[in-house]
């Protein structure tokens, strides 16, 4: 009988270690998932804060994108009128010359400037 009882001590022992074991590890398994569920709350935060910037930035870049069309547009514009103000200043400076030619030419009566 001692016999048999040694053998369930030995095994009662046996279970309980390997009862400790087993509660030791799911524990350990628990804290992990617990570790983890916590990282992943973070990097969703994380991921919910980049999406904020991000439409931020395009609703940013859809305003510049709306600017530079009417820059674009305000540039056309002053590069025509540039244009028409130099057309305008070469008409002017050809009548003027001519001007100053024909008061010369009708003053001096040049006879062989076939007058």
């Amino acid at each position: 009988r001692s016999n048999t009882s040694n053998s369930n001590k030995n095994n009662n022992r046996s279970t309980q270690e390997e009862a400790q074991h087993i509660t030791d590890s799911l524990v350990r398994t628990k804290q992990m998932l617990q570790q983890e569920l916590s990282r992943i709350s973070e990097v969703s935060n994380a991921i919910d804060k980049d999406g904020k910037v991000l439409e931020s930035t395009k609703d940013q870049h859809r305003a510049m994108g709306t600017t530079a069309q009417g820059a674009k547009r305000t540039l056309t514009k002053l590069q025509l009128q540039q244009r028409q103000d130099a057309i305008a200043f070469w008409m002017a400076l050809f009548f003027f010359y001519g001007a100053v030619f024909y008061v010369i030419w009708t003053r001096i009566r040049i006879p062989f400037l076939l007058w």
